[in-house]
């Protein structure tokens, strides 16, 4: 047989070649067989004694003082995961942690399994005497109001409590009095604190995965007496910074 149009020639090549192949097995590429690095969030939980946590309401200390909390920030940075003995730090190194800013994305990790996470208190001595208009809107080390930043010379507040406490329950007609935590300064700063997962979890390519946090706010209030233990800005009154400081650290527990 003699084709003499070329588009008929091209057609009944398109036919044979089709026909070579119609029997050869499709092959699809499983996505969970990817060597591909994974996308890790974190995500805080806040809780007063293991209660759900809001601002405005009112608690019971172990003391019978009532309180209610009506800022609650803090900086955590350097945050890594515990790859077995290893540690991998995050893209994103810095959380900025309000009621309402819980979750950050820490970047892209190797499959593998992890065991824990650490994190530091605070902000390290070099981002804490730096210049925060250096930052964007939106950056955790950026300008936030309130203000979480004292100076050129003292740098940044790793941590705001304040609220109100009172021995009966604080309502609008009983406004309790006023307690305030400004936890500050490169000596209050923490570094590598480990936290272990109850569940350690194997990070594959199925998907990405989200590391869940808590921190009790009961916590702040250990060993001190808010009748006389109410107030520092910790160049004022350190000793009750550091207590402070420590409570707070004691509070944050992986929630896995």
């Amino acid at each position: 047989m003699t084709i003499k149009h070329p588009l008929l020639l091209l057609f009944t090549f398109s036919l044979l070649l089709t026909s070579c192949k119609k029997d050869e097995a499709i092959v699809e590429v499983d996505p969970c067989l990817s060597t591909s690095p994974k996308e890790i969030s974190a995500s805080f939980r806040m809780v007063f004694n293991d209660l759900p946590f809001a601002l405005n309401t009112d608690y019971v200390l172990a003391d019978g003082h009532h309180v209610t909390f009506e800022t609650v920030q803090f900086f955590i940075s350097n945050m890594a995961l515990m790859k077995d003995t290893l540690a991998v730090r995050s893209d994103n190194d810095i959380m900025f942690i309000t009621p309402t800013n819980t979750k950050a994305v820490l970047g892209k990790f190797e499959q593998g399994n992890y065991t824990g996470m650490r994190l530091d208190f605070g902000i390290d001595s070099i981002r804490n005497h730096g210049d925060p208009t250096l930052y964007s809107v939106g950056h955790p080390l950026a300008f936030h109001v309130p203000s979480m930043h004292w100076s050129w010379n003292q740098g940044y507040i790793f941590a705001v409590m304040e609220g109100r406490y009172s021995t009966e329950s604080i309502t609008a007609s009983n406004p309790g009095s006023i307690f305030t935590y400004h936890i500050g300064l490169d000596k209050n700063y923490v570094s590598n604190i480990n936290l272990s997962f109850a569940s350690p979890f194997t990070l594959s390519a199925c998907g990405d995965m989200e590391i869940n946090l808590l921190i009790d706010l009961a916590h702040v209030f250990i060993g001190l007496n808010i009748e006389t233990d109410n107030s520092t800005q910790s160049s004022s009154n350190f000793p009750l910074s550091a207590a402070v400081r420590s409570n707070i650290i004691s509070g944050i527990r992986t929630d896995q």
